[in-house]
């Protein structure tokens, strides 16, 4: 009998480990298709084919494309500023629908581009959003006028070869269940990454760090690789898996 329990032990802890690293390596399933001025685009919400990214507003305009293949998923992006506005955002990636706190999120960066006036920035990061607390986060790996002025320095910590500094703020606005109070969560590498060159982002130990400083999360929405750009042109092509 013992050694019956001893078997179902570790039949079940094996069967444990490999349903988690199932869950860490899962194929990509989710396209983050969002601007400012017109909200979710056309390719939004898309798990499989491949198809056109394309939004123009008063704000700006994004044009590209998405496909999907063999568990990954590669995206080709540009996007431009309208002359005399401000506020144009654009956020457009790939990844999972739903997110986990043990994701590897394995990415390569083809090509990246930037143009900007004096207020316009632009990244290349891992990024989501839990519900509990509700927390938009970042991990940025590469960049160009990013600041983090608003936020509260909680330190730095190594992961996946790189240095990184975390940082938190608290604001309201709209977010993924409306709009409200929320906070967000940041780790910005102190190196940029280069392009043409396959990299990782171990989820993990983000938030082993974000927690040890107390900002524990949990009940995960959706978890991409996405390129964002505010108020500035450029173009992206990168692949996600």
């Amino acid at each position: 009998m013992k050694r019956f329990r001893k078997t179902i032990t570790l039949c079940m802890a094996v069967m444990f480990c490999l349903s988690m690293s199932l869950t860490a390596f899962a194929s990509v399933n989710h396209i983050q298709d969002w601007t400012s001025d017109k909200g979710n685009g056309q390719a939004n919400g898309k798990s499989s084919g491949s198809g056109s990214i394309s939004s123009s507003g008063n704000q700006g305009t994004t044009s590209g494309s998405y496909n999907f293949s063999n568990g990954n998923v590669n995206i080709n992006v540009t996007w431009k500023t309208s002359p005399n506005n401000s506020g144009f955002n654009n956020l457009q990636g790939g990844g999972w629908r739903t997110g986990t706190s043990n994701r590897v999120i394995n990415y390569n960066i083809g090509s990246y581009s930037f143009t900007s006036g004096s207020n316009g920035c632009a990244y290349m990061c891992g990024y989501g959003w839990s519900r509990s607390p509700l927390t938009e986060y970042y991990v940025v790996e590469r960049w160009n006028n990013f600041s983090n002025n608003n936020g509260t320095n909680l330190g730095t910590f190594q992961s996946d070869g790189g240095s990184y500094t975390a940082y938190r703020e608290s604001t309201s606005g709209p977010n993924i269940t409306g709009s409200g109070q929320f906070q967000k969560l940041k780790s910005v590498r102190s190196s940029q990454v280069s392009t043409g060159s396959t990299q990782r982002i171990t989820m993990q130990n983000h938030f082993n760090f974000w927690s040890s400083k107390g900002y524990s999360l949990s009940n995960h929405d959706y978890q991409v690789f996405i390129a964002e750009g505010y108020n500035s042109a450029g173009s992206a092509n990168f692949s996600v898996w």
